[in-house]
């Protein structure tokens, strides 16, 4: 399980793998994954140098083999409460399930566009599953995309976690 940490102290560390869905960076100082986003296919991969970062890929890698593998390392707090509180509920949300940005506002007291930018702003897609947040009408967008490679990322996640009604094509 996913939990949340103040600490950060540590020897830093940072890996660029491949993946299914394209290449993915990850930032830890000492014990605390600090962020993780998806980087262009041109960025050059590098392996990990601390225990703590090769457990992470080790979960990830395990994660692309059986999508419905836990997590568990720790997660540098950060971001406003609210942001804080998003996040956590996405951390909620199954695999193979999708929650509507205002099925999401609505169980939060909030609105759908604050929780497409607490969304935006998620510093671990993938752990943080904010790709199982979709729009009413559609898909909706990933990392601030509603078009593009980030939003092909979405849907190749939401596939190989078994969510229905969505294709890989555009």
């Amino acid at each position: 399980m996913l939990n949340w940490s103040d600490c950060s102290k540590g020897r830093e560390d940072s890996a660029i793998v491949g993946t299914p869905a394209g290449k993915f960076a990850l930032y830890c100082s000492g014990e605390t994954l600090l962020r993780a986003q998806w980087c262009s296919d041109g960025c050059r991969e590098y392996g990990p140098r601390t225990e703590i970062l090769a457990a992470i890929l080790e979960q990830l890698q395990r994660y692309w083999q059986d999508p419905g593998t836990d997590f568990s390392f720790a997660l540098l707090r950060q971001g406003t409460e609210f942001r804080q509180r998003v996040w956590r509920e996405l951390a909620c949300i199954s695999v193979g399930r999708t929650v509507s940005y205002a099925q999401l506002a609505e169980s939060l007291g909030s609105s759908p566009r604050a929780i497409g930018g607490a969304c935006r702003e998620n510093p671990w897609p993938l752990f943080v599953p904010c790709h199982r947040v979709v729009s009413a009408s559609g898909i909706g967008g990933y990392a601030g995309q509603t078009r593009g490679r980030l939003l092909q990322i979405k849907r190749q996640l939401l596939n190989h976690e078994g969510a229905s009604g969505w294709t890989t094509s555009a």
